[in-house]
């Protein structure tokens, strides 16, 4: 982790204690972009703090949030970024420098916020890296009364995007962990040996969070 970005945002930290004691620990960056009002903010502080707060304000700088999750048998250090998009360019090198993932961020209320997803994602895969781990994910799915974006469209364009997919509501916090399992997953694939992406694929469903069967062969490389 960059010692810039360290000293230049806020960090939070919400350390879970199980995990501290593991020696087998990565630190994986993490950005989180939107538009203004679909709740970057709100997901970053439940995910990393389980705090919500309806009467949070957008915020009018980046901020990084620290989180300890744990991923297969791997400790992974989160510095995930609430990144106010206006405030940098992509050659911002402290932001964007050693990015492995990102959250794309759009509220399933309003189709303005939707219909901007797919020129984010070629911006950041352009300037960042063709290859980057993408969670293209719809917020606000407790205002489903509300919905203006359904679930299927959605999901059907972060396939077309070769993004993961998911929905979440910041009062539920089990939604939101599972969300980030989904990408940390997918960065966690990307990293393996092509080899072992075949095991991969065999041995997990699709989505890379149900074991079928013990993981002893990656590490054996039997």
């Amino acid at each position: 982790m960059d010692a810039k970005i360290t000293k230049s945002f806020k960090i939070k930290q919400a350390i879970e204690s199980e995990f501290i004691n593991s020696q087998n620990t990565v630190e994986y960056k993490i950005i989180v972009l939107g538009d203004k009002g679909v709740g970057k903010t709100s997901l970053c502080s439940k995910f990393s703090l389980n705090d919500f707060n309806l009467e949070i304000k957008p915020s009018t700088d980046s901020e990084c949030y620290m989180k300890m999750a744990k991923i297969f048998d791997l400790k992974v250090k989160m510095f995930i970024i609430d990144v106010v998009e206006n405030s940098f360019t992509y050659d911002s090198a402290n932001v964007y420098t050693d990015v492995v993932g990102a959250v794309i961020v759009y509220d399933i209320t309003k189709s303005k916020t939707f219909d901007s997803m797919e020129h984010k994602i070629s911006d950041l895969r352009n300037n960042i890296n063709p290859n980057l781990p993408i969670l293209f994910l719809g917020n606000k799915n407790d205002l489903s009364f509300l919905r203006n974006v359904e679930a299927e469209e959605a999901e059907e364009k972060a396939d077309k995007l070769n993004c993961v997919f998911a929905e979440t509501s910041c009062v539920d916090s089990q939604s939101v962990k599972d969300a980030f399992k989904l990408l940390l997953a997918k960065i966690y694939y990307n990293n393996l040996s092509e080899e072992n992406k075949s095991y991969f694929k065999h041995e997990y469903n699709q989505d890379g969070l149900e074991k079928k069967e013990s993981r002893e062969k990656i590490e054996n490389g039997s």
